[in-house]
């Protein structure tokens, strides 16, 4: 009973602590807005909520690149449960609450782990500071499904123990398909191996349990999975991505240094072209590699995999600096990119095993005073270091900029200055980056003020195939040294406003032109539309045609798209290298035109009847009474 009531002040004090420590997003307006968060995760969650508010379900995105998939991408963990945390109250707070969340579920989660190992309160408080409060696993926030995973990473340790001693199979199931859910690939191959690894350290004969909690959780999470493989398919991905798109953001070799002087690569060269790595920091708290070092010197149990562990991890990380990426290149793994992100299960593991080592290093006989002087510094060290790793924006930052107000509501921009006026871009980045993603409408944030863009670039390589198609064809015809080249593509794309890079100041970064265009639905000649009306996935038009003509659609073609003529069934057709077309008769029609994803509907069916059967073997079994005689 003591051990309970001790576990529960500390599970307490941990969420006291973050909650302090991310005050200022959960109450105080400021919100988070670093690289891909700002420019890309926040676009996303801001177009998830308000399609479901609503009340649509949503089934496709019409804000990037003339329309893409939403359900089916798993990018938009539209069926990730803590995401729907943004539903909480303004969006600014539900975003930061979202986040917040994880940091709560990355700290209690390793703090049950190693208390089931078991380790002591001190060690197992130690081990969730140091991965909780760690510069690495809060620069993860960054980009926001790495974040996710890993934060479930103490959850499922705990959950496998479980497993391994109890043979319940359901809590593992749940807890392996959480970080199923989100489907960040190259974080869940990391976390499948520890699992194994760990469980093979402890019981190689639970091997076969665990394997089957992995099934079900696969199950559980057919909704993201399925749709996302027949996804892949009809996106970049399925063409295999450049080598060097795969191999960038490889890690520096001397990168580790940073574990015990965290700022020693801040300002350097080494990062290659972009000059910043992928996580922002890996630094762990000096006490993490201290602790590991004299565990691997006395060579404690498990010493042997954690060296492997880790090496493996350092040598995926490093990608370019050996010819391991080329050769799994050739060997057809071209859908994986940036190497960097391997460094994290050789970081859990020196956390995990700095824990270990603390238990057994720290004097049993030492005070408790003591004991918590020791991890006040080392909560000290982390939260001062990590507080400039993710650093948050005021609430004035997240309201529209001015020349939001000049433009028209769910009009369509191209940022023409994206792809002919880097330098310019890259001198206002110097001045302020926060600055000049907000002001100068960096895609995707125009999504945040009601616009939708196209002919942006593909940053996460999963927009369809015909909009690649058609970026392609548009950077040919730009570098051909045609001074119009753009002027085709903007009129297809139902264009109303070209943005391109001035050198002004960096409150007002851009020239806005107003151009003419047809809308998005459109006839060369023969018809006109005599009124249209959109939701996120569906478009009803009623037209009038005075010959059979061809009606412009100006939404990414795919092959989900289905259109009815006054209630009869019709068939787009391929249009203006990415768009659709539809074959219309003469006269007055009605149109229709509605997305739906028949996978998504089989393989939510699956994960909702494998739900049903695992939370039904989680309830009692009613006992059965023998018959006398």
């Amino acid at each position: 009973m003591n051990e309970r009531r001790t576990d529960f002040w500390c599970a307490f004090l941990l969420i006291v602590l973050a909650t302090f420590f991310f005050s200022d997003v959960l109450f105080l307006g400021s919100n988070f807005w670093l690289r891909d968060l700002f420019n890309y995760h926040l676009p996303m969650k801001h177009i998830v909520r308000e399609t479901v508010a609503r009340g649509e379900f949503p089934w496709w995105n019409p804000y990037f690149a003339g329309g893409q998939p939403m359900a089916a991408n798993p990018a938009y963990e539209i069926f990730y449960p803590p995401q729907w945390l943004i539903f909480l109250g303004p969006f600014s707070f539900g975003f930061a609450l979202h986040i917040v969340f994880h940091v709560y579920v990355a700290l209690l989660g390793m703090y049950f782990f190693l208390r089931s190992i078991p380790l002591r309160v001190e060690a197992a408080m130690f081990g969730a500071f140091s991965f909780g409060f760690s510069g690495f696993f809060l620069g993860t926030m960054t980009n926001l499904p790495t974040f996710f995973v890993w934060s479930w990473s103490g959850v499922v340790g705990w959950a496998v123990l479980d497993l391994i001693r109890t043979r319940r199979i359901a809590p593992a199931a749940i807890a392996m398909a959480m970080p199923l859910l989100v489907l960040e690939p190259i974080a869940l191959v990391q976390m499948i191996a520890l699992v194994i690894a760990g469980t093979t350290l402890v019981d190689r004969r639970a091997l076969l349990r665990v394997l089957a909690a992995m099934a079900i959780a696969a199950a559980l999470s057919a909704v993201v999975i399925i749709p996302a493989i027949d996804h892949a398919r009809d996106s970049a991905r399925s063409r295999g991505l450049p080598f060097n798109v795969v191999v960038d953001y490889s890690m520096p070799p001397v990168r580790p240094v940073e574990l015990i002087a965290p700022r020693a690569l801040w300002g350097g060269h080494v990062f290659g072209w972009r000059g910043t790595p992928y996580f922002p920091s890996i630094y762990c708290g000096l006490a993490v590699v201290l602790l590991a070092v004299a565990g691997l010197a006395t060579r404690q149990r498990g010493s042997v995999a954690v060296i492997a562990i880790c090496a493996i991890s350092y040598l995926l990380a490093i990608g370019s600096h050996t010819p391991l990426f080329g050769w799994l290149y050739a060997a057809g793994l071209r859908s994986l990119r940036y190497p960097e992100k391997f460094v994290a299960a050789g970081l859990i593991t020196l956390i995990v095993f700095a824990a270990i080592s603390a238990d057994r290093f720290l004097q049993r006989k030492s005070s408790r005073i003591v004991n918590l002087a020791l991890l006040g510094l080392v909560l000290v060290d982390l939260a001062w270091f990590s507080n400039q790793v993710v650093p948050r924006m005021p609430r004035q930052f997240f309201t529209p900029p001015p020349i939001v107000r000049a433009l028209e509501p769910e009009a369509t921009i191209f940022h023409r200055g994206e792809w002919t006026q880097q330098s310019i871009a890259r001198t206002y980045e110097s001045i302020s980056g926060p600055l000049t993603a907000r002001n100068a409408l960096r895609p995707f944030s125009p999504a945040l003020w009601g616009l939708r863009t196209a002919l942006e670039a593909d940053v996460d390589e999963t927009f369809l195939l015909p909009t690649h198609d058609l970026l392609d064809a548009m950077i040919r015809r730009g570098n051909s040294g045609d001074p119009h080249w753009s002027d085709a593509f903007v009129a297809i794309s139902n264009v109303r406003y070209i943005i391109d890079y001035k050198r002004a100041s960096i409150d007002h970064p851009i020239l806005v032109t107003r151009v003419p265009n047809r809308g998005r639905f459109s006839f060369p000649a023969d018809g006109r539309v005599l009124r249209a009306s959109e939701t996120s996935s569906t478009a009803m038009i009623d037209l009038e045609a005075t010959r059979d003509t061809l009606m412009s659609i100006t939404i990414t073609r795919h092959k989900y798209w289905r259109a009815l003529i006054d209630g009869r069934t019709a068939t787009p057709q391929p249009s203006d290298v990415a768009y659709q077309a539809l074959p219309i008769p003469a006269g007055r029609h009605r149109v229709e035109l509605r997305y739906r994803n028949s996978v998504l509907m089989f393989a939510g069916a699956v994960s909702v009847l494998s739900l049903i059967v695992v939370l039904r073997s989680l309830l009692p079994r009613e006992k059965v009474p023998r018959s006398g005689g």
